[in-house]
């Protein structure tokens, strides 16, 4: 599977997982499990290989600054009881920018990368982000600083 369908198919899992969390509070373990992977994956493999090409630098920049904003949210999360008035805000505040990330990637994002990546690169990154995804523990999730 190329890199930008097996992307899609992450983000399509996200969306599934995302409809009803904020109600449905043992969701987002599962979500949360699966976007550490996914995080991790994309700033693993893809992204310093978009790097390299100057017309995608910046795009790829913010989209690195919005997986820090995101994984920052978590944090939070995860240290906010579930019982707490709070919670749901936070978990909203969480999708939405989760949301607002994928239709940036799937928007702006994948289709440029469509037009200049080769379809044996595109096929070589997802190989490498299967694999890489199976290899990584959700507990290896490092948290930015503070």
């Amino acid at each position: 599977m190329n890199a930008i369908d097996y992307l899609i198919e992450e983000h399509n899992s996200h969306r599934k997982l995302l409809k009803n969390i904020e109600k449905e509070t043992y969701l987002f373990e599962k979500f949360r499990e699966e976007l550490i992977h996914h995080v991790n994956i994309e700033e693993a493999i893809l992204y310093p290989s978009l790097l390299k090409v100057p017309a995608l630098e910046i795009i790829t920049r913010a989209a690195w600054e919005e997986h820090n904003l995101i994984m920052q949210l978590v944090q939070e999360i995860d240290q906010t009881p579930k019982d707490n008035e709070i919670w749901p805000s936070k978990v909203i505040a969480l999708k939405r920018l989760v949301l607002n990330h994928i239709d940036d990637e799937e928007v702006d994002l994948f289709p440029k990368i469509r037009a200049m990546a080769s379809p044996e690169f595109l096929s070589e990154i997802g190989k490498q982000m299967a694999y890489q995804k199976k290899s990584i523990s959700s507990e290896e999730i490092i948290y930015p600083e503070e």
